[in-house]
């Protein structure tokens, strides 16, 4: 009851904010990388997530207090991702308490913000029923603190918070960073997936060319994208189409590419990505005495990535910035992810068109597919029946730790020093090449074991077994690609680790949480939330069945009535319930909350008990 009491001071719309009485100076040093950061996020201004709005019940739950966010620090504004108790989505930074937690890192507890000199005069401090208490822990990417989780009461706690409370804002933190790494990963591939279709439902290559410009330069916030084309000298680029978003001139035409320095064209022709944050600083070509060509069209910065097949460069990526822009390793990985897509969407549709044509065609074709080959995202290869190697591209060389030169006419053993020194790993791999060797197609096989490509490193990798066969139909070897999931496994590993923490702070704190679909009658809910209702904490899916098999009968009517209502209206769900614990344990009271997920239909709710 006193939480909802000091909530309701929050929120009544007749408070108002006075003017700050002495402001405090916007002076971080940190702004502009935390935009950086913010940005390859792409997650300020995003709707509502039912993760994070879950992360700010808990919080608020586990401190007793009426308002939790999870909030993010942007150039002029707080942002609330997720918020309890607080009817906004940003507050101006001069207002902003967790802007001054922000270089403190960790735990920042303030046990009465009245008698703090930094918050004394902010207006949310100063206002009738105005702020107390705070608590809040950082929320950090690449070293650089973007947010936090916090809880805020309307009085002051004079102990702070005990050793539980904190541990449980540390849980919910990496609970937090680790739904925002997963929510710009997906963003990210589903960007990718997006262009891929885009190229899909196009069999021609300048019109592949226009829209991969447009959609990497609109999601990438630059100033232009585009292709040039590398005529047969090497000395010319052409660029018959770009994408520009107006703020710098068209960069179509033929162009001496010399003019932009012999060395960063080197490089190119080599294969490398250019990436330059600032034209003006650049030291990496020596050659070029002048910034004139790039200044003519007002390119600052520029990312850059070439295509280069048989040791000939063929066609380049291109974005630019009229300003000077940090290229983030994201960003470069993205633009290169997205070349490849392209380039191996342009030569198949080039290779369609002329599919038809002479001898000469044919061969064309085939050097694109060998391009394909060595340009794929996986580990491929082609072994014979004595299982040596018969083919390998660059990706599986590299994961080996040895040039594709090196693996021809070789076994893996001959190809990876150590192997027999690791027996397990051998007679595994021995025993699957066989299998395929007996016709059999073995798909997604897991491996685990080191390579001298990362010394002292235990690496996993997903396999695909085929056999090979001749025209004749005999099988003449096997068919492998291989992915390496090392990192893949290792985020997985620190996702359950972190789910493991959340959970134990959810036991810890006496919470629980749920889903419910209200369709089916079922949903799903943590351990913790079955040990309140005297359950075991593993089970099958929880339905209504089982709720009021251990409510009281006398709250049927009341809890089915708060569900109803709250579900038609879209408001806060509260409801009080009696459980009959089992054996002798008596009778407990059970208080739970929860919300409507607003996009669910049929109805689905979220909350915490």
């Amino acid at each position: 009851m006193a939480t909802n009491v000091r909530r309701a001071a929050i929120e009544r719309s007749d408070v108002s904010v006075p003017e700050p009485m002495q402001p405090q100076p916007l002076i971080d040093p940190t702004a502009s990388a935390r935009m950086a950061v913010l940005e390859r996020y792409h997650i300020l201004d995003t709707d509502r997530d039912a993760v994070f709005d879950g992360i700010a019940e808990i919080a608020a739950a586990l401190l007793d207090a009426p308002i939790a966010v999870v909030n993010f620090i942007a150039v002029d504004r707080q942002w609330f991702k997720a918020g309890i108790g607080i009817g906004q989505r940003e507050l101006p930074l001069d207002v902003s308490i967790c802007r001054l937690a922000l270089p403190e890192r960790g735990i920042f507890v303030v046990p009465d913000l009245t008698l703090d000199d930094r918050f004394s005069c902010n207006p949310l401090v100063t206002v009738a029923e105005g702020l107390r208490f705070y608590a809040g822990t950082i929320l950090e990417s690449e070293g650089v603190p973007i947010g936090t989780v916090c809880v805020l009461d309307t009085e002051a706690r004079a102990g702070g918070i005990s050793d539980l409370q904190r541990r449980g804002l540390e849980a919910l933190a990496v609970q937090a960073m680790a739904a925002l790494e997963r929510s710009a990963a997906a963003a990210r591939d589903r960007f990718k997936l997006s262009l891929s279709e885009a190229l899909l439902d196009s069999d021609d290559a300048e019109e592949m060319m226009s829209v991969a410009a447009r959609m990497i330069g609109k999601y990438l916030g630059v100033a232009q994208a585009g292709f040039g084309i590398i005529d047969e000298t090497q000395d010319f680029a052409t660029v018959e189409k770009e994408w520009n978003d107006g703020r710098m001139p068209s960069i179509a035409g033929r162009w001496r590419m010399d003019d932009f320095g012999p060395d960063r064209v080197a490089s190119l022709k080599a294969g490398n990505t250019l990436a330059i944050d600032d034209i003006h600083t650049a030291d990496d070509d020596a050659s070029t005495p002048a910034d004139a060509p790039y200044d003519a069209l007002a390119i600052r910065s520029l990312l850059s990535v070439p295509l280069v097949r048989d040791g000939i460069f063929v066609a380049v990526m291109f974005v630019h910035h009229p300003d000077a822009h940090a290229w983030r390793a994201d960003e470069i990985e993205l633009v290169e992810d997205c070349a490849a897509r392209l380039w191996n969407a342009v030569m198949r549709a080039r290779a369609d068109e002329r599919l038809l044509c002479s001898e000469a065609i044919a061969r064309a074709r085939a050097d694109q597919i060998e391009a394909i080959y060595g340009a794929a995202p996986v580990g491929l290869a082609m072994f014979d029946r004595d299982l040596r190697y018969a083919s390998i591209n660059e990706r599986l060389a590299q994961m080996n730790g040895a040039s594709a030169a090196d693996h021809i006419g070789k076994t893996q053993r001959e190809v990876i020093p150590g192997l027999e020194a690791q027996p397990e790993l051998d007679a595994e791999l021995i025993e699957t090449f066989n299998r395929a060797l007996g016709g059999e197609a073995l798909l997604g096989v897991q491996f685990s074991g080191a390579t001298p490509a990362r010394p002292g490193v235990v690496c996993s990798w997903r396999a695909n077994y085929l056999p090979m066969h001749a025209a004749t139909g005999e099988i003449v070897g096997v068919v492998l690609s291989v992915e390496d999931i090392t990192d893949e496994q290792a985020a997985q590993d620190a996702l359950r680790a972190s789910e493991a923490r959340l959970t134990q702070a959810q036991d810890l704190g006496g919470i629980g949480s749920w889903e419910w679909n209200h369709a089916t009658g079922k949903g799903q809910v943590s351990p913790s939330y079955r040990r309140l209702h005297g359950l075991p904490a593993h089970g099958d899916l929880f339905g209504n069945d089982d709720l009021f098999a251990v409510m009281y009968p006398d709250d049927h009517a009341s809890f089915r009535a708060s569900v109803e209502a709250g579900i038609a209206s879209g408001h806060r769900i509260v409801v009080e319930y009696r459980v009959v614990l089992p054996g002798e344990a008596g009778v407990r009271w059970i208080r739970g909350t929860g919300q409507r997920v607003e996009s669910d239909l049929p109805p689905v709710t979220a909350g915490i008990v």
